[in-house]
């Protein structure tokens, strides 16, 4: 059974049974053979069958219930499936089971929503979502070193992909080789920071005495924006070589 708390989203899974006095839950399902009752909310309108159903099958359960057991088994993030149903993440439901449906991110979903730090993906890159319980859903990059791990631990995965329109900005990792000169750290960072983005870390490692490499952790809008940056930084003389690192 999910229920609300004030606005959105509280949310609590219950057994079989009558709801009880005080109880505010969207939908109980009882022992007489799946009674349900579906309280009326403001942000979600009326909750059809149809509408739960298409949730359900996006976490590709065969079942509303099964959807529910799910919950209240920890497996999936309550928050997460209110907020779809409130329609704050898109669900293309007119793609349900083909890669290019599934969560649409515009980036402003949230702790619903994360993005891996090993990977750094951004708009623009092809990737995929892995649902991590307690954590909700964490977007990787397709290539990302982790995901056959993630794989072999049986974690869930999801179906995403950008939206048109995208909020704030993202991390994302550069490797640059450049020369040993005198202010080169300055001058490469005074470069990104001309493009508009904000650099989060930078590491140094000096390589064989004539070069160095830096790695640098920044934010971007996007792939766009990334591929500003990178030529930009190509264009300072002393560098040698500039790539973006994905794990």
């Amino acid at each position: 059974t999910l229920g609300f708390c004030g606005k959105l989203p509280c949310c609590s899974v219950r057994g079989a049974g009558n709801p009880t006095p005080g109880d505010s839950r969207m939908g109980h399902y009882g022992a007489d053979g799946g009674t349900r009752t579906f309280l009326m909310h403001p942000e979600l309108g009326e909750l059809t069958d149809e509408v739960l159903m298409r949730v359900a099958t996006e976490f590709k359960h065969a079942s509303v219930d099964e959807l529910l057991n799910e919950i209240g088994l920890g497996n999936r993030m309550p928050s997460l499936i209110i907020r779809m149903l409130a329609g704050d993440i898109e669900l293309d439901a007119d793609n349900l089971g083909d890669r290019s449906g599934g969560l649409v991110i515009h980036g402003g979903e949230g702790m619903v929503v994360s993005y891996g730090r090993c990977c750094g993906p951004i708009p623009g890159d092809n990737v995929v979502g892995v649902f991590s319980p307690g954590k909700g859903i964490v977007v990787h990059h397709h290539r990302c070193p982790n995901l056959g791990d993630f794989e072999k631990q049986g974690q869930s995965w999801v179906d995403v992909r950008w939206g048109d329109e995208i909020e704030g900005e993202f991390m994302t990792m550069l490797r640059i080789d450049a020369g040993n000169q005198r202010g080169m750290l300055a001058t490469v960072a005074s470069a990104i920071a001309a493009e508009g983005s904000n650099i989060e870390d930078v590491h140094s490692e000096e390589r064989d005495g004539l070069s160095s490499s830096l790695r640098f952790t920044l934010m971007v809008k996007d792939r766009r924006h990334l591929a500003s940056i990178i030529k930009r930084v190509r264009h300072i003389p002393a560098v040698l070589k500039v790539g973006r690192l994905v794990g």
